[in-house]
């Protein structure tokens, strides 16, 4: 007696292999219908030659109806072992370059999302990671469309790719096409007025600069700086207003996805979604490890001034926790003479820092605890900075009495030591100079301003005890 899990997975094999056949076009050879990669022995049967006649008469939207299916099918592991079991990236990929060929973007894009699912099960990963025609294909084919839809798909496709086993082996024709890939994707992250393909250039570009110091400095060489800068720009513009547009649910690189929407997403006025600008950020943070390099520091300025401008709007920010630490560490890869004035003067935008610092403006369950760190670490960082210039008398001094706990907490001083030790040690020093000369026009900042001194002296007593 068969069981009804082999009666599924039998009906699933059957289904996964007729979509391969009904996407095929109707003047496709016959190597191309196998049902199985080349070198293998198995013929197609007589009734999968009845098939083929069949589908002589198969219009474009049924096989888009069928690459939608399949689209979805490629998302559980077991179909999409089976499609790569009947040669699935050996065909696709041709089948993609023939529909782009012949205009038919959808039926592209659809084929496109069904390799992407593919590419996100790691066993098949790795069997992709050999075929060097489908990694060739997915590169031209992205050169070879201009529809919003199908890049969105292959740029899935490529940064799946990179972020799997084989991304060196993907690398090569990215580097290697006589057209600039990399310059390709900056233009059209520049260009396009499609949110979701913004954020997948983004998010493939981010991939790019992981992949290898080589290809890091491809992307800033690419002009990526400027499209960040005015990516964030127009969304802190967007918060300004009051009219932040709430969190996309895009699907994230690396899974599989659900298939498309009934219909393709409107194209509309630049404003970016909280995702392209989180992708954005994430790339910008890669980025400025060559914040030596004039590529990237020509355009300090120009990011220290929307950077500083969203952690003051930081209470309005959706993706709040992951943006503002993202925030903080760039700022933290800035040379201070660029932000000092502003964090002494502006106390939304040191109150943002310690929000970091102490991880209080809720960070989101799927937020890594390692970026946590980087942010709490880079948090630090900017505070002994701040310190260094910060007079008792200044507005900022009133941000620092309101975090008595914070600058006190041995759990948050081990995150970065030495930091932690020179902002209380500077602090209690610049407070220890007005103690005895308080102020009458103020008497409650002054009391603020004690009970800080104390605790930190206090603090510093017993480091010094402990270290005795």
């Amino acid at each position: 007696m068969v069981s009804v899990d082999a009666v599924d997975t039998i009906d699933t094999a059957h289904l996964v292999t007729q979509l391969l056949l009904q996407v095929l076009p109707t003047n496709a050879s016959a190597s191309d219908r196998c049902w199985y990669a080349e070198g293998q022995s198995r013929a197609v049967s007589s009734e999968a030659d009845d098939d083929i006649e069949q589908l002589a008469s198969v219009q474009l939207e049924a096989r888009e109806q069928a690459g939608c299916h399949l689209w979805d099918m490629t998302s559980s592991v077991e179909a999409a072992s089976i499609a790569v079991q009947h040669a699935a990236l050996n065909i696709l990929p041709k089948v993609v370059m023939e529909a782009l060929g012949q205009n038919q973007s959808r039926l592209a894009e659809l084929l496109a999302g069904a390799l992407a699912n593919i590419l996100c099960h790691h066993t098949l990963a790795e069997q992709a990671a050999q075929q060097t025609q489908l990694q060739q294909a997915a590169v031209d084919a992205t050169f070879s469309t201009t529809d919003a839809a199908c890049l969105a798909e292959l740029f899935r496709l490529l940064t799946t790719a990179l972020k799997g086993p084989g991304s060196s082996v993907w690398l090569v024709p990215m580097v290697q096409t006589p057209k600039s890939f990399f310059q390709h994707v900056v233009w059209i992250a520049d260009n396009t007025l499609n949110a979701t393909l913004l954020e997948r250039a983004m998010d493939l570009l981010l991939a790019l600069a992981y992949t290898s110091d080589q290809a890091l400095q491809q992307v800033l060489a690419a002009g990526a700086m400027p499209v960040i800068i005015s990516v964030v720009t127009a969304y802190a513009d967007t918060v300004k207003r009051g009219s932040a547009l709430q969190p996309d649910a895009a699907t994230e690189p690396g899974e599989p996805s659900s298939g498309p929407s009934s219909s393709k997403p409107e194209t509309f006025r630049f404003v970016p979604a909280p995702n392209a600008v989180l992708a954005a950020l994430s790339l910008c943070q890669v980025l400025a490890q060559e914040s030596e390099n004039p590529l990237f520091s020509k355009h300090s300025s120009a990011l220290c001034a929307v950077v500083t401008q969203l952690l003051h709007l930081h209470e309005l920010l959706h993706c709040r926790a992951s943006m503002q630490g993202m925030l903080v560490v760039i700022l933290a890869c800035l040379d201070s003479i660029l932000w000092l004035d502003c964090l002494l003067s502006d106390a939304a935008v040191l109150q943002a820092v310690f929000e970091v610092l102490v991880n209080d403006s809720g960070f989101e369950e799927e937020v890594e605890a390692e970026e946590a760190l980087q942010g709490q670490e880079a948090a630090w960082a900017v505070l002994a900075v701040v310190t260094k210039h910060v007079d008792t008398a200044d507005t900022s001094m009133q941000c620092f009495t309101a975090h008595i706990d914070a600058l006190t907490s041995s759990h948050l001083a081990e995150i970065s030591p030495e930091c932690a030790r020179y902002v209380q040690r500077t602090l209690q020093q610049a407070l220890e100079k007005t103690a005895t000369s308080p102020s009458p026009d103020d008497p409650q900042r002054h009391e603020a301003q004690e009970a800080l001194r104390c605790a930190l002296q206090a603090k510093m007593t017993s480091k010094d005890q402990d270290a005795s």
